[in-house]
């Protein structure tokens, strides 16, 4: 069943920030701090689970692999150090877990949109939960617009989780750029908008249908000369739906609640 329902269950001055200025390093280092809460709601017929929270501390690194036929580029995302533990009734207490040095692939435009995660299924399931913190990954690759100085300028991304055959959803958030600050060496951009989740499990003996959206918003650094990241705090949140289709048809709803910071590492 989805771990954790999922969890729970098993620019510049005067001018735009120009989106050609991405150059793509060969490596690059971060430290992600994320905290998360979640609480679930069931039918009379399932049992019930009391509100949780979830912690993470990791370094990753995303390293280039290889070009894709289409111009696109694909790196390598490694957890190399992760510390995780889990909050009940105020207590907290590390739990272990399983993603330290498992590997995805992230494939990106040259500009730096994401565009898809591949091997999922490495950082899925017990013990891992990657697919329950899969905003991770455009977290890491937050891709704003041009922003003209003194206005503010919406967009649109999204990004799929698959999970070999069985599972996917796609995500979707609209949200609305503006510049904060400037210095000589780095822009500080602002942004808030909507997140929107709809896929599905095929699996014959437990379909499923996922659905949900929630409200985002944060703050990004990006190094002037290059557009690489230098810095992200962020407030995400989202309501999700797991609909059981079966003889006794059944949802789950899920409220998650996700806040944190990256930073990169010299």
């Amino acid at each position: 069943m989805f771990s954790l329902a999922w969890f729970l269950l098993t620019a510049c001055k005067h001018q735009p920030v120009v989106e050609n200025q991405f150059v793509l390093p060969v490596s690059s280092q971060y430290q992600i701090t994320l905290d998360a809460d979640f609480e679930t709601t069931t039918p009379d017929h399932v049992q019930d689970f009391p509100p949780v929270g979830y912690s993470l501390d990791m370094d990753v690194s995303i390293a280039y692999s290889r070009d894709f036929r289409d111009g696109s580029i694909g790196s390598l995302f490694r957890f190399e150090d992760v510390e995780s533990s889990l909050i009940r009734e105020g207590q907290e207490e590390p739990v272990p877990n399983d993603l330290m040095g498992r590997t995805v692939e992230v494939r990106t435009f040259p500009d730096g949109r994401l565009l898809d995660i591949d091997m999922v299924e490495h950082i899925a399931g017990f013990r891992r939960y990657g697919e329950v913190f899969d905003l991770i990954f455009p977290l890491l690759h937050p891709h704003p617009p041009d922003i003209p100085a003194g206005e503010a300028v919406l967009r649109t991304a999204s990004w799929p989780i698959k999970i070999a055959n069985r599972q996917r959803w796609q995500n979707v958030v609209h949200y609305r750029w503006q510049i904060v600050h400037e210095d000589e060496n780095s822009w500080t951009l602002g942004y808030e908008g909507e997140w929107r989740v709809r896929g599905g499990q095929a699996i014959s003996q437990l379909p499923m249908r996922i659905g949900g959206r929630g409200q985002i918003q944060g703050e990004v650094v990006l190094e002037k000369s290059t557009r690489l990241l230098l810095s992200h705090s962020f407030s995400w949140n989202r309501d999700m739906n797991f609909d059981y289709p079966t003889t006794t048809p059944t949802q789950v709803q899920q409220m998650q609640r996700f806040s944190g910071s990256i930073e990169r590492l010299p």
